[in-house]
């Protein structure tokens, strides 16, 4: 939740898969389309962490005798090939509660960092940033953002203690928030202007409808 960490590093794009293992075929166009509509609908998007909702995923695929289903197939080529999820992907609930490691995996394919002072990300610490238990309406609509504003972004709050609570507060995973930079002052200020919050800090509102507060050294956003 504080700013003055390092950066968790960008996913960079690479061939080797979440394992070490190197990835010497990449799937494109209609068959990674497949894929990732397969991710998408199936509930495979767990899956296409590198982990279940057991533990982490197996890298054998095949099933009793022989064969490799389709949803197994597609589960494994997106775990090897780290097939990003998309900006505005509304087919998984946007009340959905993320597991740390897939709210992780998610933000950095899209090129999105994040940092804190304790360099960690357990959400009892008010030193970390935590995404345990974040929406996915809060990932997704980030994501969006970024996509629109072309900014590189990097979060200093999620879910961890230590923010205010209330219905849509940090710790019921409806909030983010991001260092302000030119980029993303410029952006946001092109939003409506609402006035200010109680506390003073000046309020816009996006065209998706998220809510841009800014606080003295960070933008809190609220995602409903």
């Amino acid at each position: 939740m504080n700013q003055h960490h390092a950066a968790e590093p960008i996913g960079r794009a690479n061939r080797a898969g979440p394992t070490g293992q190197a990835c010497h075929h990449r799937p494109t166009g209609r068959k990674q389309r497949a894929v990732l509509r397969t991710v998408l609908l199936t509930g495979f998007a767990v899956t296409a962490a590198g982990f279940t909702a057991n533990g982490p995923a197996s890298a054998d695929t095949t099933s009793p005798g022989g064969r490799t289903s389709a949803a197994d197939a597609a589960g494994s080529s997106a775990r090897l090939y780290k097939a990003p999820l998309r900006a505005g992907s509304r087919r998984m609930s946007r009340s959905l509660l993320m597991e740390q490691r897939f709210a992780e995996w998610s933000l950095r394919s899209n090129g999105i960092r994040w940092q804190s002072s304790g360099g960690c990300s357990d959400r009892e610490r008010e030193s970390c940033t935590s995404f345990d238990k974040i929406r996915w309406g809060s990932v997704d609509g980030l994501i969006d953002f970024k996509k629109d504003s072309g900014c590189p972004l990097v979060i200093t709050g999620g879910t961890e203690r230590g923010h205010a609570p209330g219905r849509y507060s940090h710790g019921t995973g409806y909030k983010i928030d991001i260092v302000p930079t030119a980029c993303t002052d410029a952006r946001i200020h092109r939003f409506r202007h609402l006035g200010t919050r109680g506390d003073g800090a000046e309020l816009h509102r996006s065209p998706a409808d998220a809510v841009f507060a800014r606080e003295s050294d960070h933008w809190d956003i609220t995602f409903r």
